[in-house]
């Protein structure tokens, strides 16, 4: 509240997600509270999974999907000529005699170093954040995120934000900006947290040459999944300083795994994993329980599976249908809400 009094902004964007939504309102109102006149944004995934989130009046304007772009021209037209006519700017919600209405679909970026990097300098010190345990070697941890999109279909994710066309910064683009997080921010760890790192090999490796070249060493993960990786590349990013990787294994059960679409098997899974523990990478693995083909007997398969494995860390994440998600689609027309 002492900061929106002091910088008097004229425009606030909110992002949340689904479970966070609460939370963005009751932010929302305080702002308007204190800035009755500022414009009010929300963006992030709940409002591109569910635009009609923007009834809810605490917010004045709704960012679908990547919102860099939009958000310029928004605030271009609102310096311009205030935000009386914003229904010519792409990837926008907004409301109309009551209704709320989608603007033109935006697409999405696809040169991604085209956006300048993170302003980090705007955010609290890495030293303020709390990352995940078991995930980090050395503190203060940058986590950076060097690809977009997931050309996947898993039943229980959305993709409105950032949609199935996967893109990456190029290797330079991510080098320089680790070399920043490490340099200019003090970070002692790096955290890749894209959805699949390892969309594109080849791109991976050169960032690995980059670091090996530059005499770059430092601690750091990523996230992938099993079918994005090759023995090969894994021992390059344990020379390159990765120690540990995060799968989303989700199930030790076969029937699970095709009902979630994950386009694996489970011998795929342990293949990857045991490949890991060759070339001697820590090992992280997500599993999602109770979807609604769940049982008893798979719960216990997934169990098991686990345990067989000897992963470092198992992390097991309880089933939540996502707006946006097929899931949530198929439960709402079952008459679940």
């Amino acid at each position: 509240a002492g900061h929106l009094k002091e910088y008097q902004p004229n425009v606030v964007g909110i992002t949340s997600t689904t479970p966070a939504f609460p939370d963005a309102r009751r932010t929302a109102e305080t702002v308007r509270q204190i800035l009755p006149e500022a414009v009010i944004i929300l963006g992030g995934a709940h409002i591109s999974a569910v635009p009609d989130a923007l009834a809810d009046d605490s917010f004045d304007l709704g960012v679908i999907a990547e919102g860099e772009l939009t958000m310029l021209e928004v605030v271009r037209q609102f310096e311009e000529d205030g935000l009386s006519n914003v229904t010519g700017i792409a990837g926008l919600a907004y409301r109309s005699d009551g209704e709320v209405v989608l603007s033109e679909s935006r697409g999405y970026i696809r040169d991604l170093d085209t956006i300048p990097p993170p302003a980090r300098h705007l955010l609290p010190p890495l030293s303020a954040y709390s990352p995940t345990p078991a995930s980090y070697r050395k503190l203060p941890l940058a986590v950076l995120m060097t690809s977009r999109g997931c050309p996947y279909r898993c039943t229980f994710c959305d993709r409105k934000v950032f949609g199935n066309l996967t893109r990456g910064h190029s290797a330079d683009r991510v080098v320089a900006e680790v070399e920043e997080a490490l340099n200019r921010y003090g970070a002692r760890e790096i955290r890749f947290f894209d959805d699949t790192f390892t969309f594109d090999k080849e791109r991976v490796l050169e960032i690995c040459e980059q670091f090996l070249r530059k005499d770059l060493r430092f601690p750091w993960t990523c996230l992938t999944r099993v079918g994005a990786v090759t023995k090969e590349l894994l021992r390059t990013m344990k020379e390159a300083g990765c120690w540990q990787v995060l799968y989303g294994l989700e199930s030790g059960d076969q029937r699970m795994l095709n009902a979630l679409k994950k386009r694996h098997t489970v011998e795929e899974n342990e293949q990857a994993v045991r490949w890991d523990q060759e070339v001697g990478l820590g090992v992280r693995g997500d599993f999602i329980v109770g979807t609604p083909s769940e049982t008893l007997e798979s719960l216990e398969r997934t169990l098991q599976f686990a345990k067989r494995l000897k992963l470092d860390y198992s992390h097991f994440n309880k089933f939540i249908p996502f707006a946006g998600t097929e899931l949530y689609e198929e439960l709402t027309e079952q008459g679940y809400e």
